[in-house]
């Protein structure tokens, strides 16, 4: 296994679906991953590089919306 830095987990409410949001660093890139938590099944996966600007127009620095 390669190690990594855990930034946060978080229990988020999207869109009315409760998902397990975990983000986290390996290497030089950010991972933020979002599981299921009824079934365990990982249901999004995204990397990109350490420093990478925000696109999502939210204006929070990639931050998961609530």
């Amino acid at each position: 296994a390669q190690p990594f830095n855990l930034v946060k987990v978080d229990l988020d409410n999207e869109n009315g679906v409760h998902v397990y949001s975990v983000d986290f660093i390996i290497d030089d890139q950010e991972v933020s991953v979002e599981i299921d938590p009824q079934t365990g099944e990982v249901l999004v996966v995204e990397q990109e590089p350490i420093g990478t600007p925000d696109t999502d127009d939210d204006g929070d620095e990639d931050e998961d919306e609530e």
